[in-house]
């Protein structure tokens, strides 16, 4: 492949949204990538639950 340069992206025009089209969106995505933050760390304390505890089961040192 030949090398891609700036030169290759300057003549492609870009639209550059205005303030109220960014803080709209940024209204709308902020909780979406708080929940996604929420759901990760939900997930990880899930999983760290789960190593602990699985192999007490097994063993049958916890009973359902």
């Amino acid at each position: 492949f030949p090398e891609i340069s700036k030169s290759n992206f300057r003549p492609i025009p870009i639209s550059i949204p205005g303030d109220f089209v960014l803080k709209r969106f940024d209204d709308l995505v902020s909780p979406l990538y708080a929940r996604i933050t929420e759901n990760m760390r939900e997930s990880q304390a899930l999983t760290r639950l789960r190593e602990t505890m699985l192999p007490r089961l097994m063993i049958g040192e916890l009973e359902v």
